[in-house]
């Protein structure tokens, strides 16, 4: 099975294999790796059910997909010339209770656009919202927007703010628009140091108006400084790059600070 993406990218069926929970706990997919990019796709008979399943390749977790309604495309780094053993396990979230289903993956190779096509709109994220609270760890709090940038990748990779500090937590939300919006990866360094101390690599997130920003992650600093934010938007392996470099997408970060 083959088909074209919306941006003009060839995707070709390379391997295909099912899982029926509980009876089974995992399925594995062996593949010849060629010199084009990996995908695979989940789908499930339980949409909307909260099941989901990891994803390890070569024995390493990579991923998580979603049971849901269109099925899940995502991108695995996986590297080229080499046989990569592909496995999809059951998943289970601690203390809620096991959501079965039955599922089929599929594993694809895709060759970008001749041509590019131009980037679809950037996301325009709200002003504000309500989410909960992470400062105090209790309850909702209101998020108002104090800082954005967006831009069209591959020609705008980087993105840099400078926002006020004044005891608040600020949340960040990043989100992309396109065929590969949600592989794209961000990493930030906060005033120069690698997400305060620690790597850092932020997924960008498909999103759609109207729901709920998503909050990749929440920063501290000290009252009365300014921080600095610095971001790179990134192909989600190096061994990928330049076919990820022929597809257009758009991205938006934005600064929320929460209120008392």
């Amino acid at each position: 099975m083959s088909f074209t993406a919306s941006d003009g990218a060839f995707y070709h069926q390379v391997a295909v294999t099912s899982m029926a929970e509980p009876a089974q706990r995992s399925a594995t997919i062996k593949i010849e790796v060629g010199s084009y990019p990996i995908d695979v796709m989940a789908g499930c008979d339980a949409p909307k059910s909260g099941a989901f399943v990891g994803v390890k390749v070569n024995g390493v977790v990579a991923s998580y997909m979603n049971c849901q309604e269109p099925p899940q495309l995502i991108g695995l780094s996986v590297r080229p010339g080499r046989e990569a053993d592909i496995t999809f396990i059951q998943g289970l979230i601690p203390g809620l209770p096991k959501v079965n289903a039955t599922w089929q993956f599929a594993v694809y190779q895709w060759k970008p656009p001749v041509t590019a096509r131009a980037a679809p709109p950037a996301p325009r994220l709200p002003l504000s919202y309500t989410g909960y609270n992470t400062t105090t760890g209790q309850g909702l709090a209101l998020r108002r927007l104090i800082a954005s940038r967006s831009g069209d990748w591959p020609a705008d990779r980087t993105a840099t703010f400078t926002v006020p500090y004044r005891g608040r937590n600020l949340d960040i939300s990043i989100v992309c628009a396109g065929a590969i919006a949600g592989r794209l990866q961000l990493s930030f360094q906060v005033d120069g140091t690698e997400g305060q101390g620690r790597e850092m690599v932020l997924p960008c997130t498909s999103w759609t108006p109207g729901q709920q920003p998503p909050t990749s992650t929440s920063i501290l600093g000290r009252a009365g400084i300014p921080l600095t934010l610095t971001f790179r938007i990134q192909a989600p392996s190096p061994f990928t790059a330049a076919d990820y470099a022929k597809r257009a997408a758009s991205w938006t970060i934005a600064i929320y600070e929460e209120e008392f």
